[in-house]
């Protein structure tokens, strides 16, 4: 991965080109496939019932590998990942999360 970003940088262009071509092949091209990707898994409900069974509170990180674990797209578990959120308390408050993921 690292020396994927060290080619986009040293390739010529402007810094918001490559900041977009970062985004789009490290995040799956930003919320519209945000959207396809959970589409494609079963929408928001499909989601949420992955949380089904999870022990709240669950830090960010644990929530992420175990929504991995479960197939939810990596869109959205590298979100939660890279969020500064060290815990979450309940899964109502991870589905909020990720509708404003969708919303971006």
């Amino acid at each position: 991965m690292f020396d994927r970003i060290k080619d986009l940088i040293s390739d010529p262009g402007s810094i918001q080109d490559k900041i977009g071509n970062l985004q789009e092949e490290f995040l799956g091209g930003g919320a519209e496939n945000l959207q396809e990707q959970v589409g494609n898994f079963g929408g928001l409900g499909a989601i949420q019932e992955q949380l089904n069974g999870v022990e709240f509170p669950i830090g960010r990180d644990d929530l992420a590998n175990v929504l991995e674990g479960r197939g939810v797209p990596t869109q959205i578990t590298d979100q939660l990942h890279n969020l500064d959120i060290a815990q979450f308390q309940n899964p109502s408050e991870v589905m909020g999360l990720i509708t404003g993921f969708l919303r971006r």
